[in-house]
């Protein structure tokens, strides 16, 4: 089924470049007030009835059945649900504010490629709500609007910020689409949330028309560094840093500064930095980053799916329906993201109350992204709910068993899952659980697979911060787990280790492979102790006469008597103390 195309354009969306649909008065003007007009000559289209008016309660559907549905199915189940709900807004529902952005938003963003879908969300609960909610009880025919009535005084007038030097007034077209090709080779197969044909359509109008929405410009500015730091060049490229701040700059301005635009964009945007600032600095601002993206989904109410919400300003089913994976996709992705940052870094993950968004699924997106989310899901399994517990140890043994028999095959999710591993382990070693034979055993199988794939990636000089962190790792917790079986993977970890300190040159790497021989030779030195105890143990009661005097030092064990580990005559006392009849 072909979708609707508006006839033309009204005035007012013309000017301002945004998407008209057509009727009259249209969603824009009616939701911002403007003048709906049509240019001398067209038919203006037949008033809409008041039913269909864009502002709507209408609880929406269940998307996931309406994907495999038709449009008239689902229009059918619209109007279903709209027949059994009172004053279209159910006990307890929350509410999300599905809008077009509001006037200073769209100065700001100078929009030739609106997002059809923008929303804002809120409990039905809260201070925001309540006006309308409370209108709706009292049978108003035109309910307060969803808006944060006497929210302050109002005695400082709102100043938008400056936007600073553009992305396409600093790069060349040239650049831009190099560095995104890198991106989409390297970063893309593990977070498939951008398309490349759509990146590139973007980069290639904003250079012509000399404008960029701030979502799009951030999220490009964060592809565009990301393909920079992966580029095989041994120095940066020059420009790398500047488009970084530009990122940073519009970031701040989107969380910081009215009309505080949210956008699915500015979701990604952050997702980006987050993986930048991991891959190239200090923990705890990659870790802020991944909360902030966060934070914007949870604004946005990209943790709860639309069928249990109750939606103004509706849009299409087919808008709809073709959002909904996306907004999944890019949700779990930065959900997933903090959730690895925090137990790495020892903070506290993200909790949001009422989660609900359904996971990606491989009908819909890259394979290797839906892996990710669930491994990360397994580094935050119920053993978080079951802390100090004995269910918190059959919880961890459980999600390490589930992590071995989970199957990767795109790099670096190797790492990803090793790193998973690893934070199970540390756990469990936590609690002073003990390993049984099999655990270990799993432990180590996905150890020498990660040393592997880090020495792989290290030799293409990939920069995914796993390539040094899991070798470094692996050689801590060989050394924690003290078996045979570890101790002889340690000269492998260690020259894995000291391959990819070579291919790197950097500081940290140096730093890490000293810290592990560091490490090794606090295991040899308590290796060497032992030995010492033992030895010190065959000097007591002349074990080392009994040895000088009879050769048994000399005597290979083949050559003792057949079926005896040690001379009968030397029976250590046992055939005096049984013939002893004192002692019967």
């Amino acid at each position: 089924m072909l979708r609707k195309r508006a006839r033309k354009a009204c005035l007012p969306c013309h000017k301002r470049k945004v998407r008209c649909n057509g009727e009259y008065p249209c969603d824009i003007c009616e939701g911002y007030g403007y003048d709906c007009a049509y240019a001398p000559g067209l038919e203006r289209p037949a008033k809409r009835a008041q039913g269909e008016a864009g502002e709507t309660t209408t609880p929406v559907p269940d998307l996931s059945a309406a994907v495999r549905s038709s449009p008239l199915d689902l229009t059918r189940a619209q109007r279903s649900d709209a027949d059994t709900s009172k004053d279209g807004a159910r006990p307890g529902k929350p509410f999300v504010l599905v809008e077009v952005p509001n006037q200073k938003a769209l100065e700001l963003s100078t929009a030739p490629f609106p997002e059809s879908l923008i929303s804002r969300y809120t409990t039905v609960y809260s201070a925001v709500a309540f006006p309308r909610e409370l209108g709706q009880s009292l049978g108003l025919s035109d309910a307060p609007r969803l808006h944060c009535f006497a929210w302050n005084t109002g005695t400082r007038e709102e100043k938008a910020p400056p936007l600073g030097n553009r992305l396409f007034d600093q790069i060349s077209l040239q650049d831009a689409l190099k560095y995104l090709k890198v991106y989409f080779e390297h970063i893309h197969p593990v977070f498939g949330f951008l398309s490349s044909s759509h990146a590139t359509q973007v980069c290639i109008d904003a250079w012509d028309l000399r404008q960029m929405p701030i979502d799009v410009e951030a999220t490009v500015c964060g592809a565009i560094a990301l393909g920079s730091l992966f580029c095989a060049n041994k120095t940066p490229w020059e420009f790398e840093y500047s488009v970084l701040q530009q990122a940073q700059h519009l970031l701040e301005i989107s969380v910081s500064h009215p009309p505080s635009q949210l956008s699915l964009k500015f979701v990604v945007a952050w997702i980006l930095r987050a993986v930048y600032l991991r891959c190239t600095t200090r923990p705890h601002l990659s870790w802020m980053a991944s909360c902030n993206a966060v934070h914007v989904a949870e604004a946005m109410g990209l943790h709860q799916e639309f069928r249990n919400m109750c939606v103004l300003h509706q849009r299409s089913p087919e808008t709809i329906c073709a959002e909904t994976e996306c907004r999944r996709e890019t949700f779990w992705i930065a959900l997933s993201l903090n959730r690895i940052f925090s137990v790495e870094y020892g903070r506290s993950p993200l909790q949001l109350d009422t989660l609900n968004c359904l996971p990606p699924t491989r009908e819909h997106n890259l394979g290797a992204t839906v892996d990710f989310v669930k491994l990360c899901e397994l580094s935050l399994g119920p053993h978080q709910q079951v802390a100090h517990s004995d269910g918190e140890q059959g919880s961890l043994a459980t999600c390490l068993e589930q992590l071995a028999q989970f199957d990767v095959q795109a790099p670096p999710l190797t790492l990803f899952k090793t790193e998973i591993c690893f934070t199970i382990f540390r756990r469990m070693r936590f609690l002073h659980m003990t390993m049984t034979a099999p655990q270990i055993e799993t432990i180590l199988d996905m150890i020498r697979a990660a040393l592997l794939e880090a020495k792989q990636l290290s030799d293409r000089t990939s920069k995914w911060w796993n390539v040094v962190g899991v070798p470094f790792q692996s050689i801590c917790v060989l050394v924690a787990l003290d078996s045979s079986s570890s101790v002889a993977m340690l000269p492998d970890a260690m020259r894995t280790l000291e391959a990819i300190a070579s291919s790197y040159d950097t500081h940290l790497v140096r730093e890490a492979l000293q810290t592990a021989a560091q490490i090794v030779q606090g295991l040899r030195k308590k290796k060497m102790e032992e030995v010492q105890n033992i030895d010190r143990a065959l000097e007591v009661g002349g074990c080392d006469k009994i040895s000088n005097n009879h050769g048994l030092n000399d005597q290979p064990l083949s050559e003792l008597p057949l079926g005896f580990d040690w001379p009968i005559e030397y029976d250590g006392g046992w055939m005096e103390l049984l013939l002893n009849n004192d002692t019967l």
